[in-house]
């Protein structure tokens, strides 16, 4: 069942955290096609068509119905400005798919940052605006984020983050065209509701 419901704009000290339409296709587009090279390792490879505006048109319209439908919430970020509206260039994303109810309660967290704004603190400050909103407004109880072992980085945004290490799995994901063994994580949220 579809629900219509308001789409978030989530305000951290820095970002604007939103689900953009299709006003956005060129800027989203301009953000995978910049980073292309950089986020290749963490991602299934993408046909071209992928990196065009036309992509993105389509698909930021399938994730607000993905988000009305209660299946996924992809978000991207934006640099805040002083008057709450944000600079149109988007610095990082942060999806939660496979959104699970019933008894499940869960979702699996993927996120990616450009390049240019590496080491400054902006993907630990994304992803938990993000994470407060889903925990707190969506009522998830569980979200599970999977990474690389030699992805430091994303080890500690995720450690910083209150994520537990629960496993290891060899072969997890198909990657930039070859299988790559994952560590498992999750974080459960302390303040779930029961419907």
């Amino acid at each position: 069942m579809t629900t219509i419901k308001t789409l978030p704009f989530l305000y951290s000290k820095r970002l604007v955290l939103t689900m953009p339409g299709l006003d956005h296709a060129e800027e989203v587009a301009d953000y995978y096609l910049r980073n292309r090279e950089h986020i290749a390792n963490s991602q299934a490879l993408m046909p071209e068509s992928f990196y065009s505006e036309s992509h993105w048109s389509d698909r930021l319209v399938k994730n607000q119905e993905a988000y009305h439908r209660d299946e996924a919430l992809n978000l991207f970020a934006f640099l805040r400005q002083a008057d709450n509206d944000y600079d149109r260039r988007v610095v990082a994303s942060v999806n939660f798919t496979s959104i699970l109810r019933r008894a499940a309660q869960f979702c699996y967290l993927g996120y990616s940052l450009d390049k240019n704004y590496q080491g400054q603190g902006y993907m630990t400050e994304a992803v938990g605006t993000a994470i407060d909103f889903v925990f707190q407004e969506m009522n998830v109880h569980r979200i599970m984020a999977n990474y690389v072992p030699h992805n430091l980085k994303s080890a500690r945004v995720l450690s910083r983050l209150g994520f537990v290490v629960e496993g290891y799995a060899r072969d997890y994901l198909c990657l930039n065209g070859q299988w790559q063994d994952h560590v498992l994580t999750s974080r459960t949220n302390e303040n779930w509701r029961q419907a």
